[in-house]
């Protein structure tokens, strides 16, 4: 023993001697084999291996007695091995050639194995560790073994294997049972599976909270899982050290993605102190100081990232563009937003980008840039969150521009239609109508106004567009459909304002011009009575003048003498005219001569030059002074008058000819009727005059007539049937249904091969339809039907499917509306015809011609009607519910939501919270209800089933409480019988269960 401690005491004293001597010289160590090893067993043991594999190799290299010679060889090798020596591995394989038996053979492949996975070679590695013989390895190898090659299959990223061995280190007492398990902690964040690496890191918490690298991992954890209050309430339970700078970024961001910028720019800035540069941080760092309008900072951080390519610089660009056009620097801002634009990293932003430059270029007035550019965007992205907004902007510049068939023509081509489009729609529709009425061209402008009224989200549009149909029609001379429109405006009262006065102006005219002189003059003596009598009042002088019209028709002479006088001065030539037939019926020729002369004399320019002409001529006709009014008429022909009034001059001269015996005159002027105004009304009266004429001179001469207008007869009975189907019609437009029944009865006998029987029937049918006498209207449809006229046959076929439908004889509607279909319909017709395909195979639950016909709907370009393609998703969604493919049912009722004011959006909506419900989506069908409810509350059959669904919702949510309630409410309010029965028998369950509780 003492011995032993005079020889550790001697290796001691050598070991400090050759310590202070420095051995980094490169000279020879000279000692005994012994002391070398003792030596180098020492410096080993103190993990000092570079200066021990000196020692171990110069015990190998000395030539004295080595009885240790293997065990020299291991310790040098460990040290090679610890050192990162490039031969380590060469030395290993040396060892186990030579000493294949040794102990230490599998220590060594252990620890060469450790060696690759230091420099990477994850392959080598695990190769090696399957050649290791665990039991052979040393105590304290064997406790490490498990932790080591987790370690090795962590870094190879395989997961399983990696937990695998981590979870063989079950015993707390175990040195790397909480090293393992934070490696675990580790595995499930990168597997995602966040709770669970939280879980596993605080149940080893109490003996983890002093290791930087559980702390680190604690943070990214939360930060990982965007769980970002739980990483600041983490914080200040950490030791008082300083953050490395990736737990300064992780804090950074969880301040940052909470909003709360001041604290996250502070942990930013300390991450990016000392010369570190990172462009995401920067970016991060330019928009805090954006959402805090510190622009001028923010501008710092934007700048250096906008000269990149790449998703920070896009970034950049586009709140550089924010700030700059807060800052009213439009052009840098449009510059900018292009930038962010024109970088598709993040393609949603681009597409901002896009519309808000798009939108600067619209407050600047460059509304062709902005055409231009939306236009491009809406064709290239058709799939992006933001299209619509592109669409309205479009929209908005053509408006802008006064474009507006094209913006029209774009809104049709669009399958969707939100409400602030159909609002611009509605009055695109208005001024299209308002500027084809400026232009002259009032049937298209009846056309577009029309059309206006579908949208009625404006008030004052809609009351405008009534206006203006009433204004258009009456300039087409439809004075009854214009009525129609001017009387729905004066029930508007004070809706309707700006366009009283004109208004009532308008409907005074129709009145007159329809004939109801009684309500004309009513009306334009309201009107009269609004407006102030002065010279710029020039209406208020017309509405007196027709007033007095309406006295001269009503045969009140003295009022309407009194009022034309008061008149005189703003349209003498018709004062003077009407004058002179008052007089003429009072039999004052005299003054009804001198109102002729003075406006033959002084109103020559005027209309009623001739009109006047013709008068004093008839005067003297009628006076029996033929001579002098043969000369008046003479006269007034030479002069060429309108040609409408030429027949009347010659049918009253050749007559004066007749009472003159003058027959040779007389025939001249029959013939002159006949061969130039053959259609006329006066043509007939002119053959007959002739033909007795004729007859007088003999048959010869008679014959000679006949055969040379033979033609006429036929072709005055041809007019003849025109006219009076003409006068049926005008019956028919002023719903007067029984007399148009009585007039085709007579017409029917009087022309029985008429060509226009067709119409007539359908003229039948429609009225026999409009009295509500079905099976009579019925059988003259089918004969317009039999007639195969095209355009009739499709109205008549039309009228019979939906009487079909009404009927519920739903097989005869669809063979209706399918046989309409093949024939080629006209794109309304069509449009009607597939939608009552959809409605009948529906019905017959035919869902494969009800999915045909609804895509055709959807897929054609000429269907246009909101309301149509709103009714086509919303029979999709019904066929698609009754298949059971919910998620498509739903989409589609989603899309049948709009326009608001229809039915079907009534029942879309609900339906959309039965689907809901139905995918047990029970919140999302409960705020459907509530926007059933809000939107549509007159719609009381769908209010009755929503409060229903509703107490249904609250039952699955187990909320009985509020459910009862709702029943309650349905029970008390509801005024349907069936509605009311079933909610009394949910709210006995639902009372049920609340006693069960």
């Amino acid at each position: 023993m003492l011995l032993f401690l005079q020889r550790f005491v001697l290796v001691l004293l050598c070991v400090n001697s050759l310590s202070q001597a420095s051995l980094a010289v490169a000279s020879p160590i000279i000692a005994s084999p012994q002391l070398l090893f003792d030596k180098g067993m020492v410096l080993s043991q103190q993990q000092k291996h570079s200066t021990a594999q000196k020692y171990w190799e110069a015990y190998l290299n000395n030539t004295g007695k080595q009885c240790n010679k293997t065990e020299a060889a291991y310790y040098r090798i460990v040290s090679a091995l610890e050192n990162q020596e490039p031969d380590a591995e060469l030395l290993v394989q040396r060892f186990i050639l030579h000493y294949p038996h040794s102990q230490h053979v599998d220590s060594l492949r252990y620890r060469l194995a450790k060696f690759f996975f230091k420099q990477g070679s994850l392959s080598k590695c695990l190769l090696l560790y399957h050649t290791i013989h665990i039991k052979r390895l040393s105590p304290a190898e064997q406790e490490s073994y498990p932790y080591e090659l987790g370690n090795v299959y962590l870094t190879a990223k395989d997961w399983s294997k990696a937990k695998k061995k981590f979870t063989e280190i079950k015993n707390k007492t175990h040195p790397y049972y909480y090293p393992a398990q934070l490696r675990m902690a580790y595995i499930a964040l990168k597997q995602e599976k966040y709770d669970q690496a939280i879980a596993t890191l605080e149940a080893i918490s109490k003996h983890i909270n002093d290791l930087p690298e559980a702390i680190s991992l604690t943070l990214e954890i939360y930060h990982k899982s965007r769980n970002f209050e739980k990483l600041l309430a983490y914080i200040p339970h950490l030791p008082a050290t300083a953050f490395t700078k990736q737990e300064q970024l992780l804090i950074g961001d969880a301040y940052f993605f909470l909003k709360q910028y001041q604290a996250a720019v502070s942990h930013y800035q300390a991450y990016l102190r000392d010369g570190v540069y990172d462009p995401t941080t920067a970016a991060k760092l330019g928009y805090a100081f954006y959402a805090m309008q510190q622009y001028t900072q923010a501008l710092t951080y934007f700048k250096p990232l906008l000269n990149q390519s790449d998703h920070n610089a896009q970034i950049a660009a586009y709140y550089s563009g924010l700030i700059y056009e807060t800052t009213h620097a439009t052009q840098a801002a449009i510059e900018a937003f292009e930038k962010a634009a024109k970088q598709k990293f993040n393609i949603e932003l681009a597409d901002l980008a896009s519309i808000k430059c798009a939108g600067l270029y619209y407050q600047q007035g460059d509304l062709q840039a902005v055409i231009q550019a939306m236009g491009t965007f809406t064709q290239e992205n058709k799939t992006s969150k933001h299209l619509i907004s592109a669409q309205i902007m479009l929209i908005k510049s053509y408006y802008q521009t006064k474009s507006y068939t094209e913006a029209l023509d774009y809104i049709a081509t669009l399958p969707y239609k939100n409400e602030t489009i159909l609002k611009l729609y509605q009055k695109l529709l208005f001024y299209r109508g308002l500027e084809a009425y400026n232009q002259g061209a009032l049937d298209v402008a009846l056309s577009y106004l029309k059309q206006s009224l579908h949208f009625p989200f404006k008030a004052a549009l809609v009351t405008q567009a009534h206006f203006w149909i009433a204004e258009a029609f009456a300039g087409l001379g439809a004075y009854a459909k214009a009525l129609k429109f001017y009387t729905q405006l004066m029930q508007q009262g004070s809706a309707n304002a700006l366009y009283h006065e004109r208004t009532l102006y308008g409907l005074a005219y129709a009145y007159f011009n329809t004939g109801n002189y009684k309500a004309a003059m009513t009306t334009f003596k309201q009107y009269a009575a609004l407006l102030p009598e002065q010279p710029a009042a020039s209406m208020h002088y017309d509405a007196l003048l027709r007033l007095g019209d309406c006295y001269y028709v009503d045969k009140n002479y003295k009022e309407a003498i009194t009022l034309y006088e008061r008149v005189y001065a703003y349209n003498p030539a018709h004062v003077r005219y009407q004058e002179a037939l008052i007089h003429q019926i009072m039999g004052n020729t005299t003054a009804a001569t001198q109102c002729l002369q003075e406006i033959i004399t002084q109103h020559a320019p005027t209309n009623y030059y001739e009109k006047a002409c013709y008068q004093e001529a008839c005067m003297a006709f009628d006076a029996g002074h033929y001579e002098i009014a043969i000369q008046k008429f003479s006269a007034l022909l030479q002069k060429e008058p309108t040609l409408a009034l030429q027949p009347d001059l010659l049918i009253k001269r050749a007559l004066a000819y007749e009472n003159l015996q003058k027959k040779e005159e007389a025939v001249a002027d029959y013939i002159a009727i006949l061969e130039k105004f053959p259609t006329h009304a006066h043509t007939e009266s002119a053959l007959m005059a002739l033909s007795q004429l004729s007859a007088a001179e003999g048959k010869a001469r008679q014959a000679d007539y006949l055969q040379k207008y033979k033609q006429l007869p036929n072709a005055l009975s041809s007019r003849s049937d025109a006219h009076a189907l003409d006068a049926i019609k005008k019956l028919f437009y002023g719903q007067a249904y029984h007399k148009v029944l009585q007039q085709l009865t007579v017409f029917y006998t009087s022309y029985p091969n008429s060509t226009l029987l067709p119409e007539a029937y359908f003229l039948m049918a429609e009225s026999y339809y409009r009295l509500h006498k079905i099976s009579q209207a019925l059988h003259y449809y089918k004969k317009v039907i039999e007639s195969n006229q095209h355009a009739l046959h499709i109205k008549a076929g039309l009228r019979l499917a939906s009487i079909m439908y009404q009927r519920k004889q739903f097989q005869e509607a669809l063979g209706y509306y399918q046989k309409l279909q093949k024939m080629e319909p006209t794109a309304k017709a069509y449009e009607q015809t597939l939608m009552g395909i959809v409605k009948s195979s529906f019905v017959l639950k035919k869902q494969q011609a009800t999915l045909a016909a609804c895509w055709q709907l959807l897929n054609n370009p000429n269907v246009t009607s909101v309301e149509t393609i709103q009714q086509a998703h919303l029979y999709l969604g019904k066929v698609f519910m009754q298949q059971s493919e919910y998620k498509s049912a739903k989409s589609h009722f989603m899309k049948a939501n709009m326009p608001l004011h229809t039915v079907a959006a009534a029942e879309a909506q609900y339906l959309l919270a039965h689907t809901t419900f139905t995918l047990k989506a029970y919140q999302d069908s409960l705020n459907s209800l509530f926007a059933l409810i809000e939107k549509y509350p007159h719609h009381i059959n769908y209010i009755d089933q929503a409060f229903l669904l509703m107490a249904d919702n609250y039952i699955r949510l187990n909320n009985f409480t509020q459910a009862k309630a709702t029943l309650d409410s349905i029970i008390n309010k509801s005024k349907n019988k069936k509605t009311i029965a079933t909610a009394k028998k949910k709210r006995n369950k639902v009372s049920a269960a609340l006693k069960a509780k």
